[in-house]
């Protein structure tokens, strides 16, 4: 066998180096792709969350008037569950008034209650009110020792 030429040596380095370097890619798109956990489909809405609302005020019909405790027991508007809202020196009941006579109102489409100064003894079952409190409602503490103010409803 002749020895290689110098030309010759050139084209077979050459096609060493094709050779792996297709060997190479074929090798690397033979490997294993990573795999995609799938999830399977679900009906339920997935909802954001929210950062806590800051809530001062509930709606609530009273279910008990405790004079000697100085408590209600009320039932809020939206919910079952009964509380007991522990009324203080400093919290102010009031009953609100209509400005005009309910039966024939004014064409004005927005007013201002009357605010009349009432006592625990003036509360009836079944009244609906707006309580009032210095805590946030949601932070989980009791806020309903801290009432500043009961709006009973005409």
């Amino acid at each position: 066998m002749k020895p290689l030429t110098k030309n010759q040596k050139i084209i077979l380095a050459a096609v060493i180096i094709i050779f792996l370097v297709v060997g190479g890619i074929i090798y690397w798109l033979g490997l294993p792709k990573e795999k995609k956990m799938e999830v399977p489909f679900s009906e339920e809405k997935i909802i954001p969350e929210e950062e806590p609302q800051e809530i001062f005020n509930l709606g609530a019909e009273i279910l008990e008037v405790n004079i000697k405790g100085n408590y209600l027991i009320a039932k809020p508007l939206d919910k079952e569950k009964e509380i007991k809202v522990v009324l203080r020196e400093e919290t102010e009941i009031v009953q609100l008034e209509f400005p005009f006579d309910p039966k024939s109102p004014p064409l004005a489409k927005t007013f201002t209650f009357k605010e009349i100064p009432i006592k625990i003894e003036d509360l009836k079952v079944g009244a609906q009110i707006l309580i009032t409190t210095g805590v946030n409602i949601t932070t989980g503490e009791n806020p309903f020792n801290y009432i500043n103010q009961i709006q009973v409803m005409p």
